[in-house]
């Protein structure tokens, strides 16, 4: 019940403020119309990593679908497992074989918000963001997890008309279940636009997590990413992309517990993929 009255009375918050926000964009954003703006991507993945750890060794595919209007935005993402790993005499996670199937479906039900690079000096854009997710296991032997999460990025501190961008972010989130742990990230996005059609970029993030997360004594930076990802626009709705990336275990104690986890984790672990996007 303590859980269940969290959750109310985040989500009631939530919409106050997606109304205030909503009542300033109508004054501030012309341009905000009910026409919504629709995003459908798939990918293919060398293997699901997590955070810097692996979940599934194996190739996964994954689809998302994000949907926004006026600031508000929900999104759906599902990785497929391709292969036999989680069958239940193998794995004991679930109770019926997931290949070709979902072993996951995040739902995520958000509000983001942007001030004008105007009223900060010029700097850049920044966009504060809030969202609750839900992350639903189908048929496995452990429960579904529910998270608040907040999020504030500046969107780009270079020079806007220029090739070259660098986003920089932070987020935050709280888990509603698994003991109410807290866990959060920094980042930094480069990018840089060769032509029109083709852009490369690298991306570096840092996951954090208190004791309750880690799952040991400690409060600790437990990993970091460093993501290397290229897109080609084939037009101005159609875009492909391809991304390689390494994860590293920070803390001692993370080391170990990935190392332990499963024989495939270990404390570097590298993978890749591709992904076609298609946006109006």
């Amino acid at each position: 019940m303590k859980k269940l009255n969290f959750c109310l009375s985040f989500l009631v918050l939530f919409a106050l403020v997606g109304v205030a926000f909503a009542q300033d964009v109508e004054v501030a954003d012309e341009s905000c119309s009910w026409k919504p703006d629709l995003s459908l991507t798939v990918d293919w993945n060398s293997r699901y990593v997590s955070k810097g750890k692996v979940i599934n060794p194996d190739p996964i595919a994954t689809v998302d679908a994000w949907i926004g209007l006026c600031g508000f935005y929900a999104d759906f993402w599902a990785p497929f497992d391709m292969t036999d790993i989680n069958r239940p005499e193998r794995s004991g996670a679930y109770t019926n074989n997931r290949k070709y199937r979902a072993e996951e479906v995040d739902y995520v039900f958000g509000y983001s918000y942007t001030f004008g690079a105007d009223k900060l000096g010029g700097i850049s854009d920044l966009t504060l963001d809030f969202n609750y997710k839900y992350w639903q296991y189908p048929r496995a032997t452990f429960d579904d997890d529910q998270l608040i999460e907040a999020g504030l990025s500046l969107d780009n501190v270079l020079d806007p008309d220029g090739a070259a961008a660098l986003k920089l972010g932070t987020s935050v989130a709280y888990h509603l279940n698994n003991g109410y742990a807290w866990w959060g990230t920094v980042y930094g996005d480069f990018s840089y636009a060769v032509n029109d059609k083709i852009t490369v970029g690298v991306k570096n993030t840092w996951y954090w997590g208190d004791k309750r997360f880690n799952g040991f004594k400690h409060d600790a930076v437990n990993a970091a990413e460093l993501k290397f990802y290229a897109s080609y626009s084939i037009t101005d709705n159609i875009s492909l992309g391809a991304y390689f990336a390494g994860a590293w275990a920070i803390d001692h104690d993370t080391r170990k517990a990935w190392d332990a986890d499963q024989p495939w984790n270990r404390r570097q672990n590298f993978w890749g993929g591709v992904s076609a996007t298609y946006s109006f």
